[in-house]
């Protein structure tokens, strides 16, 4: 997997002409960005087939997070795929700027990115704010979105196969008024799937008591951030940990060391929280604007406003604040129990 990053990261530099195989660069430059283009995708099958193989044999969990990801990987494969197709300098002639590389390129970036990211939002959201997001809301969702876009991309592939290009406000073929058609419905359903995610965030919120993370650790997860309360305390790990396993966390779930000796336990001491830095910055940036355009009394005023807050700053009688060892016992015993 390490090695597959390193490849995408190293080709992802002499990949970018093939974004341009009509512009007249020659057979030579095609062929060589063609080949490139290809060549990346060896890497990145390597990527979704170790996401899946992860899952072989597992005791799989559908709950929002996986179903999301699953959306992605699907999404994202029909996305790479296409894009191989297109490193065919001679197809990427027949579709280049068509509804072909339209419905690639939604693919890729949605199903490459958003799934990813809303997969990613829905599973970490317990551990940035302390609840979950509603799971069928979550589900529905996600199947609302991937429908959409199999609704809404595969046709435009074939239109774009058979001559549709982008940017035309209206096409005389009546022939392809049905894809068009499919099109606009798979919108809609996308359009549900928006729709859905919003009233997940809303119903989330508003039974936020109901769906409280009290665990730190809602996946039942196997490293070492489920170990930590949930939202993730500003001292990050009360007794810094020593990591003698692949997964750490669930090693020591499983051997019952989940809570350490009272004893291991010390004070912690961390800085006060201010917001001085934020008027810092802000009157900061206000002096850059002010250099750029000229405004020398605003420039000034910003610059002695800077000054002036850090010196504040600075003479802070207690900038730290201490939390007891008793208290980080307490709440990890009586979290974890």
């Amino acid at each position: 997997m390490v090695a597959a990053l390193i490849a995408i990261m190293f080709f992802s530099f002499i990949v970018w002409q093939h974004h341009f195989f009509t512009m007249g660069a020659g057979a030579n430059v095609n062929a060589f960005f063609g080949i490139m283009t290809m060549v990346i995708a060896i890497p990145t099958g390597v990527k979704i087939f170790n996401w899946l193989f992860t899952m072989y044999k597992g005791k799989i969990r559908f709950d929002a997070p996986m179903v999301w990801f699953l959306c992605f990987v699907v999404t994202f494969t029909l996305g790479g795929v296409t894009g191989v197709m297109m490193a065919v300098p001679a197809i990427d002639f027949q579709v280049h700027n068509s509804m072909f590389l339209v419905a690639h390129f939604h693919n890729t970036i949605i199903g490459g990115v958003v799934f990813g990211f809303l997969a990613g939002i829905t599973y970490w959201f317990p551990k940035i704010f302390g609840f979950r997001l509603h799971d069928k809301l979550g589900k529905y969702s996600a199947y609302a979105w991937q429908i959409g876009f199999i609704l809404a991309f595969m046709p435009l592939y074939a239109l774009g196969l058979m001559g549709a290009v982008r940017r035309i406000d209206h096409y005389d073929d009546p022939s392809w008024q049905p894809f068009f058609i499919v099109s606009a419905v798979g919108v809609l359903v996308i359009m549900l799937g928006v729709g859905l995610f919003i009233l997940q965030l809303a119903v989330s919120i508003w039974k936020r008591k109901e769906l409280r993370d009290t665990t730190g650790d809602p996946w039942n997860g196997r490293t070492l951030e489920w170990s930590v309360p949930s939202p993730a305390p500003e001292y990050n790990f009360a007794i810094e940990p020593e990591v003698t396993h692949r997964d750490e966390w669930w090693y020591r779930k499983e051997s019952k060391l989940a809570v350490p000796k009272k004893s291991s336990y010390q004070d912690i001491w961390l800085p006060k929280n201010s917001g001085l830095g934020i008027g810092i910055a802000v009157c900061a940036g206000l002096f850059g604007f002010a250099m750029i355009w000229h405004i020398w009394w605003l420039g000034f005023a910003a610059f002695l406003a800077v000054v002036a807050l850090i010196v504040f700053r600075t003479y802070a009688d207690e900038p730290e604040k201490r939390i007891s060892a008793e208290h980080l016992y307490h709440l990890d015993k009586g979290r974890k129990q």
